[in-house]
């Protein structure tokens, strides 16, 4: 359920209480039961959510502001680890450069660096 948004804790909760445990036994219940449950607004979210329906309106946000590859480095336990990822890491960055809505080059300032803490 928790998948759904907009359903938290609570409203998990609540669904759970009732014996529902996935969208599929919430598209068990009538739209008047839900409303009756949760009221109008939430109780008719509920019942278009868990069916894959949402009427809101779609916002495009524009371009990305910036560009990032990550790994937590939990399985180096060396320099030379490190910069094997580094090395898978780094080609996928430079080529997110470049490509339509993202910057074609580093600012001044910003560079790919590496850092080893023993």
């Amino acid at each position: 359920m928790r998948a759904l948004p907009g359903v938290g804790h609570t409203i998990e909760a609540q669904l759970t209480a009732m014996g529902l445990a996935t969208a599929a036994d919430l598209r068990g219940l009538p739209r008047a039961a839900l409303e009756a449950r949760f009221g109008p607004r939430l109780g008719g979210f509920l019942f278009d959510a868990c069916r894959g329906e949402d009427a809101s309106t779609v916002v495009a946000s524009g371009p990305p502001k910036a560009i990032t590859v990550e790994d937590s480095f939990k399985s180096c336990t060396s320099a030379a680890a490190a910069e094997h990822v580094l090395a898978v890491l780094a080609p996928d960055l430079v080529r997110g450069r470049g490509r339509p809505g993202r910057p074609a080059a580093f600012k001044s300032g910003q560079a790919l660096a590496r850092a080893w803490k023993a």
